[in-house]
């Protein structure tokens, strides 16, 4: 654990102490690791080294901000971290000055800002704003000065939302970005208000929360849509399972949890997928769970050809490598979509080493007309692909336009 001898010697004086850590441990189930425990560490040394300022809520606010920007592993990200370097190169313009830190600092004059205010030449040494300590000291300074953005009153700045006269921690997203709305058990939530349910618990870690968070964030914390992750897990779970074990998917619902715990712990989709490649291609055999309704819906899946070479509808043989026209098995993340030669498609990320290769093999989920009620009727199973779970052009918009962008999809066989 990070908290060693030596580490206790060393912080006992720092606001990071066992008493924080201690609260840390208790509200965010998925803040244990050292990695994550050093992100931390860094945020708070940091802001003890930067500022003579006794104002807890600017720290508390960085460091809920931090939480969500970096999807909870308290490590500076790359923008679009998710996706690959070649993607970021052929998409942003500004590269290869895009967003790199715990809040994302893009173009090359504000490098250049940036680095001559910390003394350091990130204009050249780009990833260097990927340092925990360099990223967060952009992060204090910005939010400090209000780099990020400004209205007709003024810049966005801490002290514009925590001071003596203002105790604003859902006002304060403005510092970073405007009104981002997600949706989270099929109901729409404000990032400001989910990052102000962070802060509340960050302060009360600090030793503050009882004295100055307000009533109205107060219950948004507790609230259904916004609790804190740890509560959340286990209510997921509680939905989920019972699910997949009815259709004997237990085992693999769960590896799809315990995925995103590891992955994605701030991640909480409304819709999950597994394909169960134990079933022969003419059944419906790809599953969407609906968290909110608590319901399943099934669809016909194809697998690649070369994972079914005698074509009797089982796939049997599964591959990782580019040619092999074989599906791969594992988790992936349900990424951003697209119009290609076969229609409205999504992209698959891969997140296991069985299917990590899958954006590099264009393993993507579209239409197609080998996959149908009709054809599996008449065939006793669905056409192959080339290793894409390829499915009915009837249900195929409806079946992305649920999982794209965050959900995560399995592709099992026991």
């Amino acid at each position: 654990m990070f908290a060693s001898q030596n580490c206790v010697k060393e912080i006992i004086m720092s606001l990071f102490n066992n008493d924080f850590l201690a609260s840390i441990r208790k509200n965010f189930q998925s803040l244990n690791d050292e990695k994550e425990l050093g992100g931390i560490k860094a945020i708070v040394e940091g802001f003890e080294a930067w500022s003579n300022k006794s104002d807890k809520r600017w720290l508390a606010y960085m460091l809920a901000t931090a939480f969500h920007e970096t999807n909870a592993t308290m490590q500076p990200v790359k923008e679009a971290y998710w996706l690959s370097e070649t993607w970021r190169k052929n998409h942003l313009s500004y590269y290869p000055y895009y967003g790199r830190g715990y809040v994302q600092l893009t173009h090359r004059e504000n490098y250049q800002k940036a680095g001559d205010a910390i003394g350091v030449n990130l204009v050249d040494q780009l990833d260097r704003a990927l340092e925990p300590d360099i990223a967060a000291n952009v992060m204090f300074i910005g939010m400090d000065k209000g780099w990020f953005r400004g209205d007709n009153q003024g810049r966005h700045t801490l002290s514009r939302y925590f001071s003596a006269t203002a105790n604003d921690p859902v006002g304060a997203r403005n510092i970073i970005n405007g009104k981002e709305t997600k949706i989270i058990h099929g109901q729409p939530v404000t990032v400001a208000d989910m990052i102000a349910g962070y802060y509340t618990l960050f302060l009360e870690a600090l030793g503050d929360g009882a004295q100055q968070v307000n009533t109205q964030t107060a219950n948004l914390v507790a609230s259904s849509t916004i609790s804190p992750i740890s509560k959340r897990f286990a209510e997921e779970a509680a939905i989920l399972l019972p699910l997949a074990e009815s259709l004997d998917l237990r085992s693999a619902m769960q590896t799809l949890l315990d995925k995103r715990a590891e992955k994605y712990p701030a991640s909480h989709p409304r819709y999950w997928a597994i394909i169960d490649f134990d079933k022969k291609s003419d059944t419906r055999r790809l599953f969407i769970f609906d968290m909110e309704e608590g319901n399943i819906s099934s669809y016909l899946c194809a697998h690649g050809e070369g994972s079914d070479p005698s074509n009797s509808g089982y796939a049997t043989l599964f591959s990782n490598v580019d040619g092999s026209h074989m599906s791969s098995l594992g988790v992936y993340l349900c990424s951003e979509t697209y119009f290609g030669s076969n229609g409205y498609s999504m992209r698959l990320d891969g997140l296991d080493e069985s299917n990590s290769n899958a954006r590099q093999r264009s393993i993507v989920i579209h239409p197609s007309n080998y996959v149908s009620d009709e054809f599996a009727a008449e065939n006793h199973r669905v056409g192959r692909s080339y290793g894409c779970p390829a499915v009915d052009a009837q249900y195929s918009q409806s079946i992305i336009e649920r999982l794209k962008l965050g959900s995560l999809l399995m592709a099992w066989k026991s």
